[in-house]
């Protein structure tokens, strides 16, 4: 009986050594799994991130302290005040500070003439599909929160915006412009071409260009 007892504890014994190994290999295999398709998620952005390398490293050494970075490029515009002494036009977090709302405007209308997007249809979308951006853009939550949802905005404000874009529309560049002027001007190879954008582009240079960007000082 003592024979048999001894056998079963070391057996035991044995059994839950190898209970825990085959737990652990389980929990590093499932980290494992887990991580690389983390990683396999976001291979594309980050290898995106690694084609920008070179146009953060020219913006680093060639802009000035405080200059202005524009772009269409999202990426561009999170990844240059991380990496140089430069600002940028407007940023993906920028939602996040306090901003007069002249600015905020400027920075909204300014993407949508490069979008070109016309004041006949601003007068259209600001009252539909565009409500939401337009609320979002340039009140943040407000809205949202006063009220559940961010077209809930008045209409009288939704018309007032409509008028201050068509007025901003017909602007000459060099006043679109003087809203915030821009001394360095991004582009990508997946930017829209458009009519503004050849406008604005016609009046830089091209000082830098690879991986699909292209560098225009706008000074």
């Amino acid at each position: 009986i003592l024979l048999i007892e001894s056998i079963a504890l070391r057996l035991s014994c044995r059994l839950r050594r190898l209970c825990a190994i085959i737990g652990l290999c389980c929990a590093i295999g499932f980290g494992i799994v887990q991580q690389v398709q983390s990683y396999g998620n976001v291979r594309g952005q980050w290898g995106e991130y690694q084609n920008v390398a070179p146009v953060l490293s020219y913006i680093a050494t060639q802009a000035r302290v405080g200059e202005v970075v524009g772009s269409t490029d999202r990426t561009i515009l999170d990844l240059v005040p991380v990496y140089s002494s430069a600002d940028v036009y407007t940023a993906s977090n920028a939602g996040n500070y306090l901003v007069p709302l002249n600015r905020v405007r400027a920075v909204y209308f300014f993407d949508l003439w490069l979008r070109d997007v016309t004041p006949e249809e601003v007068r259209r979308t600001f009252k539909t599909s565009l409500r939401a951006e337009l609320s979002s853009n340039l009140y943040a939550i407000y809205y949202r929160e006063l009220l559940g949802t961010y077209d809930a905005m008045p209409d009288t404000l939704v018309q007032e915006n409509i008028d201050a874009y068509a007025k901003f529309f017909s602007l000459p560049i060099e006043k679109k412009l003087a809203r915030y002027p821009l001394n360095f001007f991004v582009t990508s190879r997946d930017d829209r071409k458009t009519p503004a954008r050849s406008q604005l582009l016609s009046r830089g240079t091209n000082v830098f260009s690879q991986n699909g960007y292209t560098v225009f000082s706008m000074r």
